[in-house]
């Protein structure tokens, strides 16, 4: 291990060290854990945006003799990468204003997607026609709250892409352009009652491990963040939503 990984190792240590003393939620998987494991063998499901990582992957669920696992992916050199793992393949452009859903799903998962799209309210709106009647969505994404989205605005992306690499190895092949359009715990959960989705569940973030490489800046993070905790009535680092669709009788009510 060279020097600078275990100066590295050392920094993360403290780190989480420090954040013991925090309260915070620091699971960014509690929802989608419990959502990947409803799943019923007959269910029908789309991994939008997925592409060589679906979610049942990174999560370690197994969805082998399940009915349909689809990704969906604006790359389908991505989806390629994963082909076993999933029944068929999509290329999609979730901004696509024209976009008719050809299938549609009991769930949808969008995991890390929204917040690289340009447009999130069309992307959600697309979201939305590829559910069946009850069926249910699942988002995950970065808050664009957080310290680390605004340099993520900042930063050049080839430079953002090698210092990610660097740092912490096992994110090779992320760092993809983002744009944070509408990145709020309330913005998104807005854009989803506009679209006939009744939130079920939501879970807030409240803690990342971008500063943690290196404890004097993980500090002026920490108490920088426990002041956005105190202003921002729906400050994260990142968040989950599970969101259900109205049947269409339902939405006339």
């Amino acid at each position: 291990m060279s020097t600078i990984r275990k100066f590295i190792n050392l920094n993360i240590k403290l780190s989480m060290s420090f954040e013991s003393l925090f309260n915070f939620e620091n699971s960014d998987k509690k929802l989608i854990e419990k959502f990947l494991k409803s799943f019923q063998k007959d269910f029908s499901i789309a991994d939008v945006g997925g592409g060589k990582k679906p979610a049942k992957k990174l999560i370690g669920i197994n969805t082998d003799g399940y009915g349909v696992y689809d990704g969906y992916d604006i790359s389908l050199d991505e989806l390629k990468e994963a082909r076993n793992e999933y029944t068929n393949i999509y290329e999609i452009d979730l901004t696509d204003r024209s976009f008719k859903a050809e299938k549609r799903y009991d769930r949808v998962i969008c995991m890390n997607t929204l917040e690289h799209v340009s447009d999130t309210d069309i992307s959600i709106k697309n979201l939305t026609t590829m559910l069946n009647d009850n069926g249910i969505l699942y988002l995950k994404l970065p808050c664009s709250h957080a310290i680390f989205s605004k340099l993520n605005l900042l930063l050049p992306n080839d430079f953002k892409k090698r210092l990610l690499l660097r740092v912490y190895p096992s994110k090779i092949g992320d760092g993809f352009p983002a744009f944070y359009d509408k990145s709020t715990p309330e913005e998104i959960t807005s854009i989803c009652k506009k679209n006939h989705l009744d939130i079920l569940e939501v879970n807030l973030i409240k803690w990342s491990s971008y500063f943690t490489f290196f404890f004097p800046i993980y500090f002026i993070w920490r108490i920088a963040a426990l002041i956005q905790n105190k202003f921002l009535s729906d400050y994260c680092e990142s968040f989950e939503i599970i969101a259900i669709k109205k049947k269409a009788n339902d939405k006339e009510l």
